[in-house]
């Protein structure tokens, strides 16, 4: 690779909630290796925009560096695949249409006593 000063991102927790870290390494179109947990399942599609390797194991993630490092096309396509992602996902526009959408929905069960939104106390 060698284009710059960073080949990719590596992500390694025990537990991980939706990583901001992991988003912006994606948008910055960085192949990613991260640890298999919580919200980085959800935000890496594993061999499609990033390596997912099991937490705690270290020869997965030798495994996985090694493999980014001897084939710089697919940490190019990892790369590009994940800023895609990125773009689709969440852009403001989009993230606002999803937050109008919950909205909606509570407010369409806000007057309905038995509803979900009522009896969690969300009303």
């Amino acid at each position: 690779m060698g284009a710059g000063f960073v080949d990719f991102f590596v992500h390694l927790s025990l537990e991980e909630g939706y990583s901001n870290a992991v988003l912006e390494a994606m948008a910055s179109s960085l192949p990613i290796v991260a640890t298999a947990v919580g919200g980085n399942v959800e935000a890496i599609e594993d061999s499609r925009t990033g390596l997912l390797v099991p937490p705690r194991d270290p020869k997965a993630l030798e495994a996985a560096m090694a493999r980014l490092l001897d084939d710089p096309a697919l940490a190019r396509r990892l790369g590009t695949a994940a800023r895609e992602t990125v773009e689709a996902r969440h852009q403001l526009n989009h993230m606002v249409r999803a937050y109008e959408a919950v909205y909606q929905r509570l407010a369409a069960g806000a007057g309905n006593r038995g509803s979900y939104v009522w009896d969690r106390g969300a009303v």
